[in-house]
């Protein structure tokens, strides 16, 4: 059996409701080699039998006690396994885009190029999806990503011989272990040897742990004052879910209609035009503007008709 190009590593701890989509979506990738590494971080008893239902050898279940913190000793027991050229991160409550490995994996064509990370839509806990704007590219959001992290761990993608070791989470922190690894990274290699993807290959969602509809994150709660009083909001990014969970939505979506991905991305860059729009040229509501140009055409008609009238005068 020949070596895998992708490693796709899946920690879970309690997300039986969304472990399943989260799957389904790796599984779906267009490039199909790879391994999925599912590792079971004290992970209650229904998410063995969620993994168990996908009858795939490129599944592997490490099932294992509950590890400190957020279980990055278990990653690394799993990733001594692994056998993929290019190492991908995906959380059990995420959607990969169909294309998102084929995409980011095209990056590494050039040798020089040793982790890449593309943009995530983000998804708040009632559906509304809004783009991650990060770019690294630029030295004054390289300083703000060193003081806290604005990168989804899913955006990820990097050799496995970029570090000495695969094993390459670092157990001596409690929590943003792939911040660490992002930091590591660009600290090593530099912007040479990083590329970003600047369109979104996978959705990433609030997690069900946490109350804040937007999970934090200060864009996605400036992205939803947008769409909650803008009546452009794009409908592909605001669905009516109703009681359904916001991963079920989206998988079914993306099973059911091949196009929707693109329309997806049409929509995040719609969003950002408008925005950009509204920012260098406010818009004025369409009757304000109407009354305004005919206002505009009455003034020209009376200076026209006292023109007029000053042409008449008897000097």
């Amino acid at each position: 059996m020949s070596e895998p190009r992708f490693t796709v590593l899946m920690p879970t701890h309690y997300r039986p409701d969304s472990i399943g989509f989260a799957i389904e979506a790796v599984l779906r990738q267009t490039e199909r080699s790879l391994e999925l590494l599912v590792v079971g971080d004290g992970a209650a008893p229904e998410t063995a039998e969620v993994v168990k239902r996908f009858d795939d050898p490129r599944v592997r279940w490490f099932d294992l006690p509950k590890a400190p913190g957020y279980g990055y000793a278990n990653r690394n027991i799993a990733m001594a396994q692994s056998r993929g050229e290019l190492v991908a991160f995906a959380s059990d409550d995420d959607l990969m885009l169909p294309d998102h490995l084929e995409r980011l994996g095209a990056l590494f064509d050039e040798p020089q190029v040793q982790w890449a990370y593309s943009q995530a839509l983000w998804v708040s806990t009632d559906g509304i999806a809004a783009p991650d704007l990060t770019n690294l590219s630029f030295e004054d959001e390289r300083q703000v990503f060193e003081q806290y992290n604005t990168i989804s761990g899913g955006a990820l993608m990097f050799r496995a011989s970029a570090f000495p070791s695969r094993q390459c989470w670092p157990e001596d922190v409690p929590h943003a272990g792939d911040w660490q690894q992002m930091r590591q990274l660009l600290r090593h290699y530099g912007v040479a040897g990083m590329r970003r993807l600047a369109e979104p290959t996978f959705l990433h969602f609030v997690a069900g742990q946490k109350v804040a509809r937007h999970s934090g994150s200060p864009l996605l709660a400036a992205w939803l004052g947008n769409a909650d009083s803008a009546a452009w909001w794009p409908r592909e990014l605001k669905p009516d879910l109703a009681a359904e969970l916001p991963q079920g939505y989206y998988a079914r979506l993306l099973r059911s209609e091949p196009e929707s991905v693109q329309k997806l991305r049409n929509a995040a860059a719609d969003v950002v035009n408008r925005v950009a729009l509204d920012h260098l040229a406010p818009r004025v509501p369409v009757e304000l503007r109407a009354r305004r140009n005919g206002k505009m055409r009455r003034s020209a008609r009376l200076r026209a008709w006292l023109q007029k009238l000053r042409g008449q005068r008897v000097p």
